[in-house]
């Protein structure tokens, strides 16, 4: 094993803080451009539940079926705008049984060098149903198409995949879809991923919920295609992917999964008891902040891959992985990130392939709670096409907090997992440029007794630069830096949603001052500003008070989760009237709360910070 020296360690800070500084200020992801400008709506259609197919398709005589919806709306004209018509279906209030799903064909996008590109938009509250027992394949959404979106609707118990993108031919050379947003949209209980984004470039998705992925029929079959390992919100072989503000949760593979992607960011998301929370696989320049990574006691069972192995799962559903399973990637049809060597792959009739590898994953500021396990990066599938490096990885204070699964089992904060050697490429994995900074890692040693602060396993190559500095610790076991402690009293057991409880106080072991890492990471997980020269570990900058005053907030009223998405909780003892204000004075909510609990929904909200107005007191809220 070879860590830095604390002189070179210096110069690679220095040339790699100063290059993410570059890249937090300028690596900016665009936003696509959906209804606007030279791709605005020209041909609106609207469906309904009680509507027909004899109609014309307007507000007042909606039409019954998403087949007649494409038939009303028009294609482009050849010559004109590149032969492209953006055009819209609106979906009317009802539920929808719609057993082979709303999917567009490829002859119903393109005729020839004309094009349809069609969006899809809920009025109010719309339920799209499937067929769960129903054989073969059947996604729930199907479009191709760019400059669309997908807006308010919900979709249940599709064999396949709930939403689906992917490019209108076989050929990889032909281009995705580019320019897509998907904005309140929820798919539940589907029999393969979530949704898939497959060949998209410039994609957001945000105020969305992916639930029960891969989980189809979960209650009455709960074996059927338990081999199967999807996602509940994967991007593939996509670029500029934006997630924000979503909900992923119950998956029985990875819950957000970045699968040879480049240029992504995932912000502000509640990703939940899936088998593995979070997965980078073969991807480059991923930024992964201010989320909230947790398992709910007892939900692990909608995650595991067969339900009779239930008791058999050790640690439960780790916070983040990485590793390379993307095996050799064609620079033409797939990122592809240099530097780690030089190998091509060559064996059983590959093509020279170049070397993947992880590169530039920034994750910072996320809350991980009650996972089983921290961040694990691994080098991936030892198959004979896969050479693997991770590299320039920076974790950077992020808040472990507590566990779940088996006392005996063996899991670890940190993993890094690389001791295989490829007879066939005669090459060995490798760790380069990982740094661990700022973090704060905290369970019960005594619940615990076999998980450590850092576990590696490691090839006889000593290729392995890695720095842990500053980090605030409650077990034995971690790596030796500058910085590093052991804070034994640290841990307290804190109830899932209540993030207030993480809020640092001045009497509190979890105002932890470290240097500043860069001026880059100015903010915390709250949004708020960071003190620019010495701030607190983990995930949460908090102005000092007393315990006295936090206290008695917590005491009057608990506002959870906090931040939130859809819904907002207010309880606590205090009784009266309750208003909600946006950060410009507009009045979203007044309502009272006159028993133990209040519930809000809150999901077309926009994100920001709102003022809760409780009995004369004043609260802060996040979406």
């Amino acid at each position: 094993m070879y860590i830095v020296p604390n002189s070179d360690r210096r110069l690679l800070l220095f040339l790699f803080l100063g290059w993410g500084f570059v890249i937090n200020a300028q690596w900016s992801i665009p936003s696509p451009l959906v209804g606007v400008g030279e791709f605005s709506l020209t041909d609106t259609v609207y469906m309904s539940p009680l509507g027909s197919d004899s109609s014309p398709g307007t507000e007042s005589a909606p039409v019954a079926t998403f087949t007649r919806a494409l038939q009303l709306l028009p294609f482009g004209v050849q010559g004109v705008a590149g032969g492209h018509r953006y055009v819209l279906v609106r979906l009317l209030p009802g539920t929808y049984y719609i057993p082979g799903g709303l999917s567009q064909s490829v002859g119903q996008w393109q005729q020839g060098n004309t094009f349809k590109n069609v969006s899809i938009e809920g009025v109010g509250e719309v339920h799209v149903y499937g067929d769960p027992g129903a054989t073969g394949v059947i996604h729930g959404l199907r479009l191709y198409g760019s400059h669309i979106f997908v807006r308010n609707i919900q979709l249940h118990e599709y064999s396949g995949v709930g939403l689906l993108l992917n490019r209108g031919g076989s050929n990889p050379d032909d281009p995705g879809s580019e320019h897509v947003l998907l904005d309140g949209v929820t798919v539940d209980s589907t029999g393969s991923h979530g949704m898939l984004l497959y060949n998209v470039n410039i994609v957001r998705v945000r105020n969305c919920k992916v639930l029960r992925a891969a989980r189809l029929n979960f209650e009455s079959q709960p074996n059927t295609s338990c081999t199967s390992w999807p996602s509940g919100l994967k991007f593939y072989f996509s670029k500029n992917s934006t997630v924000q503000d979503c909900e992923v949760a119950y998956t029985r593979g990875e819950g957000l999964n970045f699968h040879n992607c480049e240029y992504t960011l995932a912000e502000g998301n509640r990703i939940h008891d899936n088998l593995t929370n979070i997965y980078n696989d073969n991807s480059a320049r991923v930024i992964i902040r201010r989320n909230y990574v947790y398992n709910t006691p007892g939900a692990i069972s909608y995650a595991v891959p067969c339900f009779q192995e239930v008791g058999a799962i050790g640690m439960q559903a780790r916070g983040m992985l990485l590793g390379n399973e993307g095996a050799c990637a064609d620079p033409a049809h797939s990122p592809v990130f240099q530097g780690c060597n030089a190998l091509q792959c060559n064996g059983l009739f590959l093509t020279p392939y170049q070397t993947p590898t992880i590169d530039s994953t920034f994750i910072y500021n996320n809350v991980f709670h009650n996972c089983g396990g921290g961040i694990h990066l691994w080098e991936g599938s030892s198959g004979i096409p896969n050479p693997n490096c991770v590299k320039n990885t920076f974790i950077l204070h992020n808040t472990f907090w507590g566990l779940s699964g088996s006392a005996e089992a063996q899991g670890s904060w940190v993993s890094l997992f690389f001791p295989s050697y490829n007879f066939f490429l005669n090459s060995y994995g490798q760790v380069q440029n990982l740094e661990c900074y700022g973090n704060l890692f905290a369970h019960s040693v005594e619940d615990f007794p076999l998980f450590k602060s850092f576990r590696g396993q490691f090839n006889n190559q000593g290729n392995f630069t890695y720095s842990f500095r500053h980090n605030r610790w409650v077990a034995e076991g971690y790596p030796t830096g500058e910085g590093n402690l052991i804070l034994p009293t640290l841990y307290n057991a804190i109830p899932l949603d209540s993030m207030e409880l993480f809020r640092p106080v001045c009497s509190s072991e979890l105002l932890q001052p470290v240097p500043s890492y860069g001026s880059w990471l100015n903010s915390d997980y709250w949004g708020q500003g960071r003190d620019l020269t010495w701030t607190n570990a983990g995930a949460m900058e908090s102005a000092c008070v007393s315990s006295q005053t936090a206290l008695s907030h917590l005491r009057s009223s608990l506002l959870f989760p906090n931040p939130g998405l859809d819904r907002l909780f207010i309880v606590g003892e205090i009784e009266g009237g309750v208003r909600i204000y946006n950060q410009t004075g507009g009045l979203m909510f007044s309502g009272e709360k006159t028993g133990e609990e209040l519930e809000i929904g809150t999901a077309h909200w926009p994100a920001g910070g709102y003022w809760v107005l409780i009995g004369g007191e004043t609260y802060s809220w996040i979406k």
